[in-house]
């Protein structure tokens, strides 16, 4: 058998065990509710979430919006997420061959990359969740664009680099500062079809950066009260944000990826491929800097939008690439020595890493939403009767940690705090939407997202007819949703084991 054929097929299989890994869930929250909107907008029409996503140049989802429908949603939603999680086992390993030149070196790395989600990570950032949204396809782009910049091939890169901005924007701003950094310090390296390829790029991109621009200013971010936008990115954004609310275990474990990875250099013998990656790492360093200045100490709108410390995730795999390259050639000339401990020490914990979750629970342990099964909990029973019992034009009125009843309910949503996440770009409907959740079950005397919720579902357990109406009078709130029991003296549309529908 073609000795290609047998990785590709590894990589294939990889690319399955880890959705074992991390299951899969067709009630993606953020962006599903979009789809549908583009499939049908007489859809949410009232609901701020939206109305925000429909004006983002986001379009590629709204492309499966125009060409599905919901009969074939989840499958094609399905399929589509085992083909974003395949593609992203081979940009992993296209990446590592970039660097490390070596077949078994980049399937080792690929295999670190995929199985070690949550370890050697600060941030909270990850590059693959149960669901798919846009980010899922444009970290798999992303990682060919390096790739071939590594490769010297900077004109694919740069044509792969406007390929990203239509799938997910932000994420090209990431690879837009690597590679400026990396130019500046070399000149010499921009030949003329290098120069053009940049320029027609920009050219090509300028529809989603106008599109953006006029979605920014139409949102009116100029006034607002920055105090409570703070509060709010905190309790909803902090564990990404804020260095300071990170837990120390996180800090510990990512240094010593750190420490592993400048142990490693010595055995990347080619300089060209360590400049290269030099500067990545430099411009990494230097936006992981910024996004601690300008969030700790002097906390800012613009830099705190960018969410810098995602843009980590590229210089991770990197590190994974040298660190396998290192445990590779270390391991084949096995001696007694501090060399082989030291290796026998990273190998353990990388394995340790991968199996952890497995040994625990909380990996490898993940249910798979095929599309064919109908199993269904009981909050997805009671949106899907929301559906049912409402018009279209309800606003209702939803415990509001719960996940993904936009997506099964097709009903505005009152407040939701998956959803909310996207309003850290929007800070006045931030503001407005946050007063939502104050108005509902508040006030709260943290901005901490536990103490939240904790004191939300008490407070909502006592809401009674006059503070509905009030909500009801103030923002068109004309169903809710309990969880039982409850003693609310409303008409029932309908109730499960779990919840109850009622109309206000």
């Amino acid at each position: 058998m073609n000795e290609n054929y047998l990785i590709y097929g590894l990589i294939g299989l990889l690319a399955i065990v880890s959705i074992i890994n991390t299951g899969y869930d067709y009630a993606e929250p953020l962006y599903l509710p979009l789809i549908k909107y583009y499939q049908d907008n007489t859809l949410f029409q009232e609901d701020p979430y939206i109305s925000l996503l429909s004006n983002l140049p986001l379009y590629m989802w709204q492309s499966i919006g125009y060409f599905t429908n919901s009969s074939n949603l989840e499958w094609f939603m399905f399929f589509l997420f085992v083909f974003a999680r395949i593609l992203l086992c081979f940009s992993i390993y296209f990446l590592a061959f970039s660097i490390s030149k070596n077949k078994l070196v980049s399937l080792i790395s690929t295999i670190f990359s995929i199985l070690i989600i949550w370890t050697f990570n600060i941030g909270n950032f990850i590059m693959f969740l149960s669901d798919i949204t846009p980010f899922s396809f444009a970290i798999s782009v992303a990682f060919f664009s390096i790739g071939y910049f590594i490769r010297k091939n900077y004109v694919v890169s740069l044509l792969l680099l406007t390929l990203i901005a239509y799938i997910h924007p932000l994420t090209i701003f990431y690879l837009g500062v690597i590679y400026s950094i990396y130019f500046i310090f070399n000149l010499k390296e921009i030949k003329k079809n290098v120069f053009f390829t940049g320029i027609a790029s920009l050219v090509l991109i300028l529809p989603v950066v106008v599109k953006s621009v006029k979605s920014f200013s139409l949102s009116g971010t100029n006034s607002f009260n920055f105090t409570s936008w703070l509060n709010f990115v905190v309790a909803r954004d902090g564990h990404h944000i804020f260095p300071s609310l990170w837990d120390l275990r996180n800090y510990i474990l990512f240094s010593l990826l750190v420490i592993f990875f400048f142990v490693s250099l010595k055995y990347n013998k080619n300089r060209e491929v360590n400049r290269t990656v030099f500067y990545i790492g430099l411009s990494t360093f230097l936006m992981l800097l910024t996004g601690y200045i300008f969030s700790e100490i002097y906390p800012t709108k613009e830099i705190i939008g960018l969410s810098l410390f995602r843009s980590l995730m590229f210089f991770r795999v990197i590190m994974f690439v040298y660190i396998s390259n290192y445990l590779y050639h270390s391991m084949k000339r096995i001696r007694l020595n501090l060399e082989f401990f030291y290796s026998l020490f990273v190998i353990c914990l990388f394995l340790g890493a991968i199996l952890g979750p497995a040994i625990f629970g909380n990996g490898f342990s993940k249910e798979i939403y095929f599309p064919w099964e109908k199993n269904i909990t009981s909050w997805e029973d009671i949106s899907l009767k929301t559906k049912e019992f409402t018009p279209k034009n309800a606003l209702v009125i939803i415990p509001p940690f719960e996940k993904s009843f936009m997506v099964f309910s097709d009903r505005n949503s009152y407040f939701g705090w998956t959803e909310v996440g996207s309003f850290l770009y929007f800070p006045n409907l931030a503001e407005r939407e946050f007063n939502k959740l104050i108005d509902l079950c508040g006030p709260f005397d943290k901005y901490d997202v536990w103490e939240i919720k904790e004191e939300c579902d008490e407070n909502i357990k006592k809401i009674d007819k006059s503070k509905l109406n009030e909500l009801k009078k103030r923002y068109g709130a004309t169903y809710i949703i309990l969880k039982t029991p409850n003693n609310l003296d409303l008409i029932v549309l309908y109730k499960n084991e779990d919840f109850v529908l009622y109309q206000i």
